[in-house]
C-alpha cells in the first residue's frame, strides 16, 4: 500500500503517468472537455475509502468507468482524464474504447490461431490418411515395369596408314673421342611380316646402319592389312659380342622402356626416332630403385627422318636399374635403349630393348627361361640367372601377385608383392627349377614388367619386354638367330584352339604351347585373340628375345554400348 502514496511524500519523485495497458497517444486532451475538473491540490489527503492495489501490476482498482489519475503529472493529461459524475470525461471513453479494441483484436488472434491449428490438423490427417490407402491400394495393384536392355555393338575404325621403325645398328658408347658420343656397331638384318605384299621401306639416312621406316596401307578394300617387323644384329669384336633381336616398333606418343643399368663396365644409349613429317618435342621420365630420378633428361627436339641419341650415365651414373617413359608432341616417335657389357676390357654381351607392354594389371612374359643360380638368396648378384624388373607408375603404392606357370599351365610359384609407388623393383627369380615358364604379374593397379636372362658365364645376356594382347590374326615375324622358339600363353580359363603355321593346336587354361620355328620366317597365327606370344633365342654367347606385337592394333574393334 505504500506505492499508493508515494507521490503525497515530498521527498519522493513523482512516478511516471499509469501506462500499464493504456498508450500515451491515447491519452492526449481533447480540444475542449467540458466535463474537465480542476486539478486536485497537491495538500490534499487520500481518501479514506482508498482503493486497493490491484496484485499484480501495482495498479489501483477502481469502479468500473474510471482512470486512474496521477495526481502529481506534470501535464493536463491527467486533469483531462477524470471521472466525473456524468459518466466519465471524452478521454475515458477513448481509452475504454481502445482497451475494449485491443481485447478485441486479441481475441481475433486467438480464434484464428486456433482454427489454423485444427485446419493444419485436419490437413495433415488427411494427408496421411491419402498416403495410407494409396499405400493399401498399390499393395494389391499390379504396377507396369519398363525395362531397357543396353545392346553393346563392336565398330572397326578404318586404320590408317601403318608404319614400323627399326632401330638399325647398335649404338655403343666409348669407341670415339666423345666419351658421350654414340657409335653405330653393326648391320641390321630386318624380317617383314606383311599380308599386303607392295609395303615401302625407306631408310632413315644415307647409311646402312641408320633406322629403317616400313610403311603399308592399314586396309586395301575391305581387308585390313598386317605389318609387323623385328631386326637382329650379330656383334663380335674385340669391343663388342653378343646378339640384339629387336621388334621394329610403331611410332605412338607415349612409350614405357624397362632395361638396362650405368654401372661399372655398362654403357647405356636412349635412341629416339622420329620417322614423321614433322618435328617432334619428346619429354622423358626417368625412374630407378629409389623413386624419381631428378633432374631428369631435358626435352630434346627431333627433327623429321632423325634421331636422337643420349647418355643415361650423364643422368643416374652407377644406378642399377633404369625405367624411362618417353612422351612426344607434334610427332610420333619410336624409342629403343642400346646396352653393351665390358668386364674390364672383354665384352660381356650387349642388347636393343624395344618398348614394353603398357601399363596394365596383367603383364606377362610367355616362355621365359629361369636360369639355375648358385645363390638363390634375394641380395646375391643380379647380373646372373633371370631377374624380373617390375615398376609401379602410380601415385599410390599398390600389391601384387607373382605367378610362374609351367607350360601344362599348372602353378610353379606364387607369391605376394608389396610394390611402392614410383620405384623400381629388380627381383632375381630362382623358386622354380631351371626351365621354361610363363611369369604373370596381376596388380591393383597397373604396372610395368620385364625379364632379364644371363648364363652363368655371364659371357650374354637379353632383355625380355612384356607382350601386349594380341587382337585376332596375326603374323609372326622370326628374325635371324640361333634356334628361335616361339612360345604363346593362353591367360584365359577356358582352353583355346588355335592355328599355328596351319597346324591345329589347343591351348589349355593358363598354359603355353612352344613350338620351335624357322629363323628368317613368317609364321601364321589364327584365332589368338586375347592370347600373347613371344619368340625366344639362345645359343654358347647369344640371348635374344622379342615379344609378338599386332599386327595391326589400330584396326582393334572398340566395343561401344547404345
Amino acid at each position: 500500500m505504500a506505492d499508493m502514496h508515494d507521490a503525497d511524500r515530498g521527498d519522493v519523485e513523482p512516478k511516471e503517468p499509469f501506462a500499464g495497458s493504456v498508450d500515451r497517444e491515447l491519452l492526449a486532451p481533447p480540444e475542449a472537455d467540458p466535463y474537465a475538473v480542476p486539478r486536485a491540490s497537491a495538500d490534499a489527503q487520500p481518501a479514506d475509502d482508498a482503493s486497493p492495489v490491484h496484485p499484480d501490476d501495482t495498479v489501483p482498482v477502481l469502479p468500473e468507468g474510471e482512470v486512474p489519475i496521477d495526481e502529481n503529472a506534470p501535464s493536463t493529461t491527467a486533469a483531462a482524464a477524470k471521472t466525473t459524475s456524468a459518466g466519465g470525461s471524452t478521454m475515458a471513453r477513448r481509452v475504454r474504447k481502445a482497451r475494449r479494441k485491443r481485447r478485441g483484436q486479441k481475441a481475433v488472434a486467438r480464434r484464428r490461431s486456433v482454427v489454423g491449428a485444427v485446419t493444419h490438423t485436419i490437413g495433415a490427417i488427411s494427408a496421411l490418411a491419402i498416403i495410407g490407402a494409396s499405400t493399401w491400394a498399390l499393395g494389391w495393384y499390379q504396377l507396369p515395369s519398363f525395362s531397357a536392355q543396353a545392346e553393346p555393338i563392336e565398330i572397326a575404325p578404318a586404320p590408317g596408314d601403318q608404319q614400323r621403325v627399326c632401330p638399325g645398328s647398335l649404338q655403343q658408347l666409348g669407341l670415339a673421342d666423345d666419351a658421350d658420343a654414340a657409335s653405330p656397331v653393326g648391320t641390321a638384318e630386318v624380317t617383314i611380316a606383311s599380308s599386303y605384299a607392295d609395303y615401302s621401306t625407306q631408310e632413315l639416312g644415307g647409311e646402312p646402319t641408320d633406322p629403317v621406316s616400313i610403311e603399308a596401307p592399314g586396309q586395301v578394300g575391305d581387308a585390313i592389312t598386317m605389318l609387323s617387323a623385328s631386326q637382329s644384329v650379330f656383334l663380335s669384336t674385340n669391343a663388342t659380342t653378343g646378339l640384339s633381336v629387336t621388334n621394329c616398333t610403331q611410332p605412338i606418343a607415349t612409350q614405357w622402356l624397362l632395361g638396362g643399368a650405368t654401372t661399372l663396365g655398362h654403357t647405356l644409349v636412349l635412341d629416339v626416332i622420329n620417322p614423321g613429317t614433322a618435328e617432334a618435342r619428346v619429354n622423358f621420365e626417368v625412374y630407378g630403385t629409389d623413386g624419381a630420378i631428378v633432374p631428369g633428361l631435358q626435352e630434346v627436339v627431333v627433327q623429321p627422318g632423325e634421331r636422337e641419341t643420349m647418355s643415361l650415365a650423364g643422368v643416374a651414373p652407377s644406378a642399377t636399374a633404369f625405367a624411362v617413359k618417353v612422351t612426344s608432341t607434334g610427332s610420333a616417335v619410336s624409342a629403343f635403349l642400346h646396352e653393351t657389357i665390358i668386364d674390364t676390357l672383354t665384352p660381356k654381351g650387349s642388347d636393343i630393348v624395344g618398348s614394353t607392354a603398357l601399363p596394365s594389371t596383367t603383364q606377362t612374359l610367355p616362355g621365359l627361361h629361369v636360369y639355375a643360380r648358385p645363390d638363390a638368396d634375394a641380395t646375391s648378384f643380379t647380373e646372373i640367372g633371370t631377374t624380373l624388373r617390375i615398376l609401379n607408375p602410380n601415385e599410390e603404392d599398390t600389391t601384387a601377385t607373382l605367378t610362374a606357370y609351367a607350360a601344362d599351365g599348372s602353378v610353379a610359384y606364387s607369391g605376394e608383392l608389396e610394390l611402392t609407388s614410383m620405384r623400381i623393383v629388380e627381383l632375381p627369380f630362382a623358386d622354380v627349377a631351371e626351365g621354361d615358364y610363363t611369369i604373370r604379374l596381376d596388380a591393383d593397379r597397373p604396372v610395368l614388367l620385364s625379364g632379364r636372362v644371363s648364363p652363368l658365364d655371364r659371357n650374354e645376356f637379353a632383355w625380355v619386354p612384356s607382350s601386349s594382347t594380341l587382337v585376332g590374326d596375326e603374323i609372326v615375324p622370326v628374325a635371324e638367330g640361333p634356334n628361335p622358339r616361339l612360345a604363346v600363353y593362353n591367360p584365359t580359363e577356358e582352353a583355346r584352339e588355335v592355328e599355328v603355321d596351319g597346324s591345329t593346336v589347343t591351348i589349355e587354361p593358363l598354359a603355353t604351347y612352344e613350338t620351335d620355328v624357322s629363323a628368317a620366317s613368317t609364321v601364321e597365327l589364327h584365332g589368338v585373340a586375347g592370347l600373347t606370344a613371344a619368340v625366344h633365342y639362345s645359343a654358347g654367347g647369344q640371348l635374344a628375345s622379342a615379344p609378338v606385337r599386332p599386327g595391326n592394333a589400330d584396326a582393334e574393334a572398340i566395343r561401344v554400348v547404345k
